[in-house]
């Protein structure tokens, strides 16, 4: 699991975005070395989930999540019109584990409603 801050950075959040980065990398060298095994590696990069820790706001933000009205202007900005939910990483966690992906390797998904950038 990739997310949007590895392909397009995080202001304030650049260990994570760096991690996630790393994962991106990973995912891609994985899927060269083992596609003549047969065996596909992608990454999903979601974008803002609600329902999740990480999207749970942080009033005082001692535990360095952001605030409701962060989130909320978060969700202003997504094109699609609202934070994505579980099951639509869910749906496509599924997909890629089926048949009917057996020929996509090396990709990063992204799935963030047309936001690129979450904060």
């Amino acid at each position: 699991m990739a997310s949007v801050n590895g392909v397009y950075g995080a202001a304030l959040n650049g260990t994570y975005a760096a991690a996630k980065a790393a994962v991106i990398g990973l995912t891609k060298s994985l899927a060269r070395e083992w596609a003549p095994r047969r065996i596909n590696v992608n990454a999903i990069a979601p974008g803002l989930i609600a329902g999740t820790g990480m999207t749970t706001p942080d009033a005082d933000a001692s535990k360095g999540l952001p605030s409701q009205e962060v989130l909320d202007a978060a969700v202003a900005r997504i094109p699609i019109g609202r934070a994505g939910q579980p099951a639509d990483i869910a749906s496509l966690v599924s997909f890629l584990a089926s048949p009917q992906s057996n020929y996509i390797t090396g990709q990063v998904i992204e799935v963030h409603g047309g936001m690129e950038q979450m904060y």
